[in-house]
């Protein structure tokens, strides 16, 4: 439904603001490296992913078809497939 995919449009928004917001009062003044072990930089990168998922070009997602999906089985969740949407950013 359309209120269901405007919710989770805020959702991502909202976690994708935090989690910016929260590196930049961490990071913005030090020379620190962001890991992989700060939640934060975790978030993030589950933000971006979700925005990808709900709201990108199909070309960029793909989807595993694995075999009969039982009954109440949703299937495979869409990936994202981000080095193609990458290149054609970052090489123009």
């Amino acid at each position: 439904s359309v209120s269901s995919i405007e919710n989770t449009q805020i959702i991502i928004k909202e976690k994708l603001a935090q989690s910016l917001k929260a590196l930049q009062k961490r990071y913005v003044t030090s020379d620190a490296v962001v890991t992989s072990e700060d939640g934060d930089a975790n978030l993030l990168c589950c933000a971006l992913e979700a925005i990808f998922i709900h709201g990108i070009k199909s070309k960029y997602i793909r989807s595993e078809a694995g075999g009969r999906s039982r009954k109440g089985d949703r299937g495979a969740l869409p990936q994202p497939f981000f080095w193609s949407l990458l290149k054609s950013v970052t090489h123009r």
